[in-house]
């Protein structure tokens, strides 16, 4: 799985306050663990990455 995905991830939540900023790590573990279980392919992670963007893009406009 792509490292670029996990930290465009860890980005995402941390720009909603999903993940405790004292230690993002632990949910991000979580999530990592499961992810990997999933076995995603390109086209999955490329979806996801999508989906990361949108969601940030969503957060700036309604902030701003």
């Amino acid at each position: 799985m792509s490292e670029a995905m996990y930290d465009h991830l860890r980005e995402s939540l941390l720009e909603i306050d999903f993940l405790n900023p004292q230690n993002p790590d632990y949910t991000l573990g979580m999530i990592r663990r499961m992810l990997s279980r999933t076995g995603l392919n390109v086209p999955e992670v490329r979806m996801l990455r999508g989906l990361f963007r949108q969601h940030a893009w969503c957060i700036r406009t309604k902030n701003s």
